[in-house]
């Protein structure tokens, strides 16, 4: 889950740089999903559904969170 939400976060600032620079944001956002979700293996319902999950486990959530930092400070 660490990983996958490494990604969410530098998918989002690509799509946030992206903005500006294209002119189908909504395809931009699309595919860069659909690649970040390929590429874990996963679906968006079983996404959401681990969101949801850590979502109610705010220790376990700050935990990861705290690795997904070090790992995107990394970068």
């Amino acid at each position: 889950m660490i990983n996958i939400l490494v990604d969410i976060h530098l998918a989002e600032a690509y799509i946030s740089y992206m903005q500006n620079k294209t002119a189908n944001i909504k395809s931009t956002t699309k595919a860069t999903y659909d690649s970040l979700l390929k590429r874990h293996n996963i679906t968006i319902e079983i996404l959401d559904s681990n969101l949801y999950y850590y979502a109610s486990k705010p220790k376990e959530l700050e935990n990861m969170y705290q690795e997904v930092i070090m790992k995107i400070t990394q970068k």
